[in-house]
């Protein structure tokens, strides 16, 4: 089974008023308006692993996806935001994640 990756990186917590800080995610159990490109969404399904890191505060966090709802916005360059919803969100020890793309997001092997 695949994986999903979100990237939750600190220097972006406000910088538009949509990132949302690690800790919130963990907390709220939800990935906030992220912009996820078509292909990605065809992947993601209900079930599947979620991992939710900060690459620079060496932070990681496993869930479960239990959802994924449009948001009707979209980025500036036409990218639909999305937010995950996810179960069972528990911080776990850091592992250095594979690369997400430059929405934040990606869907990797197992």
């Amino acid at each position: 089974m695949e994986t999903l990756l979100l990237s939750a990186p600190k220097d972006k917590d406000a910088a538009s008023g949509l990132h949302k800080t690690f800790e919130t995610i963990v907390a709220n159990q939800v990935g906030p308006e992220y912009a996820i490109f078509g292909n990605v969404v065809g992947r993601i399904v209900v079930g599947m692993k979620v991992v939710v890191f900060d690459r620079a505060r060496k932070k990681q966090a496993e869930g479960v996806v239990t959802g994924l709802t449009p948001t009707g916005r979209k980025t500036g360059h036409g990218v639909s935001r999305y937010n995950v919803l996810i179960r069972d969100l528990k911080e776990v020890r850091y592992k250095f994640p594979p690369r997400v793309n430059r929405c934040g997001v990606e869907v990797v092997a197992a």
